[in-house]
């Protein structure tokens, strides 16, 4: 059964038992709108289900694409949206869908413009599809060292750590947090920086997950590792490795313990900085796959917008 809360996502796992009339069937290429909250619209691909109350199946499509339909009618619903009043749950009716006005081209110009949407959809699709999938690969040589991660390590105790309610969007200094493997905030907050210039590995207690820091930086609260790599080792091999052989997480636990007695296989510095070039590389190329989706959205937006004949539509950076 589909619910608002599985239009987005375009899938649902909610099952229902009991009768029920085939015309409330959803296969596969239907057009659905979610008629409460954020009215969001999709081509199912979720497989067979059943429609539930409040979400809309638009049917018998009348001298228009169904696609086409698909790309216009977000742009409108977020009109109703934005100017429908709520004092908690918006909702928008099926009378409000069935007036809702667009553009209508001939049949051949509306498969022009849908051929060339969704050309630009499948360069992000693949885009995406690589943001999505790569991951750096260190494979062990048999002829490499083994050792245990806390006899290779040390950690860093900062000078004091700075509490949630103190990070901002703004400041000088990221502040590394929760276990995050991202920045959680900032802070201008000298007396808790620890100096990251010389490189050092961040590793989630909990979540077991890892940041590469390389600039002055501040602790937020609890829940990571500052790792100081050893003589033997570049701080940034540290970092590659445990993404390309990751600690397993266990629930929400303390994992450093168990990562101080995992295994790391330790090249020789010269091979352990050819890895670090050789990846570094690579995610430069991956990287450029954010610049091509964010490239191909303002194309996407800029057709779009020449289809509804906006005064000022969409222009693309050269």
């Amino acid at each position: 059964m589909i619910r608002i809360r599985d239009i987005k996502p375009n899938r649902t796992v909610t099952r229902y038992a009991g009768e029920y009339d085939r015309a409330f069937i959803v296969t596969n290429g239907d057009l659905l709108v979610g008629m409460d909250g954020e009215f969001n619209s999709v081509i199912w691909n979720g497989g067979e289900a059943l429609l539930n109350q409040r979400v809309c199946k638009l049917h018998s499509f009348k001298n228009c694409l169904k696609e086409y339909v698909a790309w216009l009618i977000p742009k409108k619903l977020k009109e109703i949206e934005d100017s429908t009043y709520a004092v908690t749950v918006k909702h928008i009716s099926a009378e409000q869908i069935r007036k809702i006005e667009i553009p209508l081209p001939s049949l051949e110009v509306q498969k022009e413009i849908v051929a060339e949407i969704e050309g630009y959809q499948k360069v992000i699709d693949g885009a995406r599809a690589v943001l999505d999938n790569y991951c750096p690969h260190i494979p062990v040589h048999p002829e490499w060292a083994l050792e245990k991660f806390g006899e290779v390590i040390s950690t860093i105790t900062p000078p004091a750590k700075i509490q949630a309610g103190n990070f901002s969007d703004e400041g000088r200094f990221p502040v590394i947090d929760q276990s995050q493997n991202a920045i959680a905030g900032r802070t201008n907050d000298e007396a808790a920086l620890v100096d990251g210039t010389g490189g050092l590995v961040i590793f989630g207690d909990h979540t077991c997950a890892v940041k590469f820091v390389n600039e002055r930086f501040a602790q937020g609260a609890d829940g990571i590792k500052i790792i100081k790599a050893g003589r033997r080792l570049e701080p940034k091999f540290i970092y590659f490795y445990l993404l390309s052989h990751p600690i397993a997480q266990e629930g929400y636990k303390r994992h450093f313990g168990k990562l101080k007695e995992t295994p790391i296989a330790v090249p020789p510095v010269a091979i352990q900085q050819q890895i670090i070039a050789e990846i570094e590389a690579e995610q430069a190329l991956v990287a450029a796959n954010r610049e091509l989706i964010s490239r191909f959205e303002k194309k996407i937006q800029a057709t779009l917008a020449r289809v509804w004949a906006e005064e000022e539509p969409v222009t693309l950076e050269p």
